[in-house]
């Protein structure tokens, strides 16, 4: 993708943080910024710092970010690289939060970056180039989630996928797995680094109070006390005991099977 020449960028979701050093990159870089966000006077700044362009959209609303693709076409030609970065989270003890906040956030987390998705590939397959970018989360979602829930999340999110883009709103299914996600996400924070070169952009760097992550377990060294480096032999023979019954019907009969 790095030798790709891009030209425009449009970030939806804009604001003061990681959109807005996304937004110097890509201007560095020589790519043209538009700026979306539901109010863009908090964008001026920015805008005349990158030479960028700024449009309301609400992007849980298909007129908006159909009009806002229009817009966007016209004036700076079809977009290259999508940036989802609207985000709306609720938290609480599941029993008091309000489902008003939890449909708000499942409208703009999932339902505005499915909106905004699916206009980007519809100019960007054509041309058969293109970067939609909603990295970042999927990257925090790996590090606080368990080697079983990132196997299985995204065929989740495939499912999902295709209830929504065949309409299937009423289809008891979608409440299941909405309710999955918003199970899954509840764990869901921290930072990414994000590493931008000609267009391209990578996660370098991930940080999360949530982090399954601990460098003492993480190594082959003494772990303070917090696990048994005597449990590993146990712990190997079980794990590769499938691999070595296996191994062993695969040989038998044969010279020092």
């Amino acid at each position: 993708m790095t030798n790709v020449k891009f030209n425009t960028a449009l970030i939806v979701g804009a604001g003061s943080g990681l959109s807005a050093s996304l937004a110097r990159a890509l201007a560095k870089d020589g790519i043209k910024v538009a700026l979306a966000a539901r109010t863009t006077g908090d964008l001026d700044g920015l805008v005349k710092e990158v030479g960028a362009r700024a449009f309301a959209c609400d992007a849980t609303k298909r007129g908006d970010v159909d009009k806002l693709f229009a817009d966007v076409d016209a004036s700076l030609g079809a977009p290259d690289i999508v940036v989802y970065n609207a985000s709306f989270r609720t938290r609480g003890p599941f029993v008091e939060i309000d489902p008003l906040d939890v449909e708000k956030a499942l409208a703009v987390t999932a339902y505005g970056a499915f909106l905004v998705a699916q206009q980007a590939a519809r100019r960007m397959l054509p041309k058969k180039r293109g970067a939609i970018l909603l990295t970042a989360h999927a990257e925090l979602e790996k590090l606080v989630g368990t080697i079983h829930q990132n196997q299985f999340k995204p065929q989740v999110d495939r499912q999902w996928a295709y209830l929504v883009y065949a309409g299937l709103w009423h289809e008891p299914l979608l409440g299941d797995l909405n309710a999955f996600m918003d199970r899954v996400n509840e764990q869901v924070t921290g930072s990414v680094t994000l590493k931008l070169y000609k267009g391209g952009v990578r996660p370098v760097a991930r940080a999360s109070p949530n982090a399954l992550y601990d460098p003492e377990l993480a190594g082959f060294g003494e772990s303070g006390g917090l696990f048994s480096q005597q449990a590993s032999p146990g712990f190997i023979e079980l794990w590769t005991l499938q691999s070595r019954m296996a191994y062993a019907i695969r040989n038998r009969g044969k010279d020092g099977a």
